[in-house]
Parts: C-alpha cells; structure tokens; sequence
C-alpha cells in the first residue's frame, strides 16, 4: 500500500515538474473516468504552496474529492442541472465571475469619472 501511495505520489510530481498530462485514471464515477492530472489541478489549486504530498494531505484531499464528485453525479442522476432554477442561478453566477475578471476597476473608475 505504501509502495503504491509513493509510486503515485512521484506520478504527480513528475507531471508538476514536467509540464505533462497525466492520463491515468484515478477513480471512476459510476462509469466516468477521472484523471489523475484533473485531481492534481485541484489538490495544487486548493492548497497552493501548502501543497506538500504527505500522505495525510494527499488521503485527506482525495476523500473531499471523491465526495465531491459523488455529489455532482447524484445531482446529475436527480436531474437537478436540467432544472430552470438551477440553470438560472449558474447563469448569474458565470455572468458576476465573467464581469470580475473582463471588468478593470480602475479603467471602470477613470472612465466614469
């Protein structure tokens, strides 16, 4: 189990270091693969510098993640993304983070002023 945990650990920091894609599956969700590469974006994301590869880190952000995605799937199995309410409040959610990152305040500012 250790050998196994270190062989992957050493996966992922080759793929840090290398600048390559990661295609290996890491767990499948109820038929869907989930790529190592796309859980090591997440967990070096998540934790930025405190991104250390222990074994406690690393079991502890794999199980968030697992849950996560466990309940993305069953929200999809519930039909709960084809919901107009849902879809309402994502659209408003994508439109509030598009108008932060394409808005610059202080052009916004010297514009208006």
């Amino acid at each position: 189990m250790k050998t196994k945990f270190l062989i992957l650990v050493f996966g992922l920091i080759s793929v840090l270091s290398f600048g390559q894609k990661d295609m290996r599956t890491l767990m499948y969700i109820k038929g869907q693969a989930v790529p190592v590469d796309e859980f090591l974006y997440i967990y070096t994301k998540n934790n930025g510098a405190k991104a250390d590869f222990t074994k406690a880190s690393f079991d502890e952000n794999l199980n968030l993640y697992k849950n996560f995605k466990l309940k993305v799937q069953y929200a999809k199995d519930l039909k709960l993304d084809t919901l107009q309410s849902i879809k309402t409040e994502l659209a408003g959610y994508r439109k509030q983070l598009a108008d932060s990152y394409l808005m610059d305040k202080e052009v916004t500012e010297k514009v208006n002023s």
